[in-house]
């Protein structure tokens, strides 16, 4: 069989194989809500996985996947990381609390209360704060879905998704832009630019959007970050998309240009997913973590080009 068109032995043929080799620790188990794959459909491409090199990754593809595309295939590419931000481990004035899950309440049956109400203390005593951190630090936390707290003596604490509060998500960035307080295409730069020069709008701006994540200590050792599938998210090798359109597990030959203007060509693994990642060609690359991941993902916003690379067990 030919090798496939498009190679990939030069743009990160290794990062997408590692994050393909830890979602295969999931996905022969894995119910696929896009009811495309069946968990049968990987145990053969996961197998041979382990005995694949970077450089016979094409030939690997060629002979075990198949291509697919979603309608044309033309999308929106964005970018989201895992934020690295100070944090106590007691209560300071001006520092907001990081919640676990509120105790005796299933968000997801019933909503609990809105960002409004949980920042005003509707949760006080159900639910257990981890760390304390600002305010706008931990919204951009909640908004990544996970990262990592700086406590003042060095250490850093693995905070995880631990669900939210059953409303739905509203961008604020969004918001801004359609009022004209930040310009089109502005990302997190541009709203926390906004929040840091209207500090008594904060608070009313931040709660326009309800949706509220909880978070979990993991444990030192515990793998980082891990997205949707459960596997170890890759940096520029990693993907989140809309579970409903898009399988996890599947390899996204993805094609856009990042803020900057380079061209960015890569084979991602669909291993995560997120609160505006909506539609069938929508896709978020992981750019990794910390400061410097955090400015790419930020600005990430460009039209973007995919095919998807399925079993070839698939019908």
């Amino acid at each position: 069989m030919p090798a496939p068109a498009t190679s990939f032995a030069d743009a990160g043929a290794a990062g997408a194989l590692e994050a393909f080799r830890a979602a295969c620790a999931r996905l022969p188990s894995w119910r696929d809500p896009s009811g495309l794959t069946r968990p049968a459909d990987w145990l053969d491409p996961c197998r041979e996985a382990a005995t694949v090199t970077p450089a016979s990754f094409d030939r690997f593809l060629a002979e075990r996947f198949r291509e697919v595309r979603l309608g044309e295939g033309r999308g929106l590419a964005t970018g989201y990381y895992a934020p690295v931000f100070p944090a106590r481990e007691r209560p300071r004035p001006g520092l907001a609390p990081v919640l676990a899950p509120p105790a005796g309440l299933d968000c997801t049956k019933s909503p609990c209360p809105t960002r409004a109400g949980i920042m005003a203390g509707a949760l006080a005593g159900r639910a257990e704060p981890l760390l304390w951190m600002d305010p706008v630090d931990l919204f951009f936390l909640q908004v990544q879905g996970s990262g990592l707290a700086r406590l003042p003596d060095g250490r850093q604490v693995k905070l995880g998704f631990a669900g939210h509060n059953g409303h739905p998500y509203v961008a604020i960035g969004q918001v801004l832009r359609e009022r004209g307080a930040i310009p089109p295409g502005s990302g997190m730069a541009g709203i926390r630019a906004w929040l840091a020069a209207n500090p008594a709008a904060r608070d009313a701006l931040l709660a326009m959007n309800p949706r509220y994540v909880f978070f979990r200590r993991l444990p030192e050792d515990a793998p980082f970050p891990v997205g949707t599938l459960g596997s170890q998210l890759v940096a520029e090798a990693s993907v989140a998309v809309d579970p409903a359109q898009v399988p996890l597990g599947a390899l996204v030959r993805l094609e856009t240009r990042l803020a900057d203007g380079t061209p960015f060509r890569r084979l991602l693994v669909a291993a995560d997913t997120g609160a505006a990642i909506r539609g069938a060609n929508r896709f978020d690359i992981y750019f990794g973590e910390g400061e410097a991941a955090g400015r790419r993902a930020g600005a990430q916003q460009a039209e973007a080009t995919a095919t998807l690379l399925l079993p070839r067990s698939v019908p």
